[in-house]
């Protein structure tokens, strides 16, 4: 409470001398973003105190009454942080209103005829682009490059570590100019990757949000389209390699060791994260994934009804000490397996105020909306999928407040916490402030580079379009810099 308290205090500080300072009087433009980025680090930071204090409590069996505190604590203070944004908007008014009058004043001291003409209500935005280039339209590919040539090249230049996703930026791709197939743009990006693997004075991380394979069965699969890895068959080659790649299903498994849980129902279409939760020492899951045949069980791809899930859930032993749910990406998500994971949750809770007994988290691998599959066999349009992250709001929207979810992937806290700690403690030692994001997803590389402080590389192969990030407004959902692909580095 108190360390969201004087979070909100800061805050509001923040915006009342922004609205006495002598810039706002004089009409002149406040450094809106920085007002927002302290209310965004106020939101953040209590959701995330929030979060784990509601952990430990659940954990520690703490009376219902405390929780019913923490609850209430919790709204007061988000309807506080709302109240500050309310008062950021009207400040962005009104700084709009006096430099329209300020100019409607210099155009009549002036004479200035065509001054007037020009003089219309500026829209001020509270989500000002991190890049000095904010469009007012959406920019050619040519001046794109030449932003990059002008400033870009200079920071990759710079850069210590690159972090690369995957799906969409090396693999998976679609020339946004429709010059090359795949098969000839690929080598081109794969090239430039190669010169940074070469580099001893550069470090390369892979970080994907997809949970389908092991690391090392992803290095496998760089390694198959000619990145230079080295012998993968020293033991050694591969462990230093797998030091640098970075999984959804390592980190939930990672994440799930560090919280001590030991039974998890996994949700998934692969065997992949299971892989990495027995690497980590847990082997007591359940899973809806036959490992045998490659399938899904056939008992969670019936109908969802009543009988189904009295079934499930008081005859079938495998879900008897469930303690988390495990949502992957799972492409054969049925409502009765949707209707399984509400359920356990939901008597959790239920036993949480009756006993004290922990509450069985919902932890989703990736917060993705959507992704990828592969293009149509012509015309080259995209094929979309489901995002790992849509299917445990599936899970989520099944409750009133939606029930808060533990992502692993990007862009979460959880993870940016991982790149950063030291290697010595289980992370990777990244100095974000040195660190590129290279990247084709708004909603997860981008965000993850804004939240960490890392500067970004927008490239067009993948998921979102050019109009997509021009036409963005949030901050946090703005690149540093944009290319049609990683080969024009």
């Amino acid at each position: 409470q108190a360390v969201s308290e004087k979070a909100v205090a800061a805050a509001c500080e923040a915006a009342h001398s922004a609205m006495v300072c002598p810039e706002v009087a004089q009409g002149e433009e406040t450094d809106m973003a920085a007002l927002r980025g302290c209310l965004d680090v106020s939101f953040d930071g209590f959701d995330f105190v929030y979060a784990e204090l509601n952990k430990l409590m659940s954990r520690h069996h703490v009376m219902p009454e405390l929780v019913d505190d923490l609850n209430t604590i919790k709204k007061r203070i988000n309807s506080s942080l709302k109240q500050v944004v309310s008062l950021l908007e009207s400040l962005a008014t009104m700084q709009s209103k006096q430099r329209l009058a300020l100019r409607k004043y210099e155009a009549t001291a002036t004479g200035d005829t065509k001054a007037k003409e020009r003089t219309v209500l500026p829209q001020t935005s509270l989500h000002p682009a991190p890049s000095a280039h904010k469009p007012s339209g959406v920019r050619s590919l040519e001046e794109l490059r030449r932003v990059w040539e002008t400033e870009g090249r200079q920071k990759f230049n710079s850069t210590e570590t690159f972090i690369f996703d995957c799906d969409g930026v090396l693999w998976n791709i679609n020339d946004p100019e429709k010059k090359l197939p795949p098969s000839e743009l690929q080598p081109k990006i794969i090239s430039k990757v190669n010169e940074l693997l070469d580099n001893p004075q550069k470090r390369v991380i892979f970080l994907t949000n997809n949970s389908h394979e092991t690391r090392q069965g992803f290095i496998k699969k760089l390694k198959g389209y000619n990145l230079n890895f080295g012998d993968l068959e020293d033991a050694s080659v591969m462990a230093r390699v797998e030091e640098n790649m970075v999984t959804a299903g390592f980190t939930t498994a990672k994440l799930l060791k560090r919280m001590g849980l030991k039974r998890p129902l996994v949700f998934t279409s692969t065997p992949g994260i299971l892989h990495e939760l027995r690497r980590c020492g847990i082997e007591g899951f359940v899973t809806t994934f036959d490992e045998d045949t490659g399938k899904q069980k056939e008992k969670y791809m019936r109908v969802c009804s009543r009988d189904e899930l009295n079934t499930l859930l008081m005859t079938d032993e495998d879900h008897q000490g469930i303690d988390a749910i495990v949502m992957g990406w799972d492409f054969n998500l049925t409502t009765l397996k949707i209707g399984l994971a509400v359920n356990l949750i939901r008597w959790s809770m239920d036993k949480v105020e009756a006993s004290g007994a922990p509450r069985i988290p919902l932890i989703t691998c990736s917060s993705d909306a959507s992704g990828v599959l592969g293009t149509t066999s012509t015309g080259g349009n995209k094929i979309r999928a489901v995002g790992n992250g849509a299917m445990g709001h599936a899970v989520a929207q099944c409750f009133d407040p939606p029930l808060e979810q533990l992502f692993c992937g990007k862009p979460s806290m959880q993870l940016l916490e991982t790149m950063q700690a030291p290697e010595e403690k289980g992370g990777y030692g990244v100095d974000l402030s040195r660190a590129l994001m290279i990247g084709d997803t708004i909603q997860t590389d981008i965000e993850f580079a804004n939240a960490g402080g890392m500067a970004s590389l927008f490239v067009l192969t993948g998921v979102n379009s050019l109009e997509e990030m021009e036409t963005e407004q949030q901050p946090h959902r703005r690149a540093s810099y944009i290319l049609p692909s990683f080969a024009e580095v």
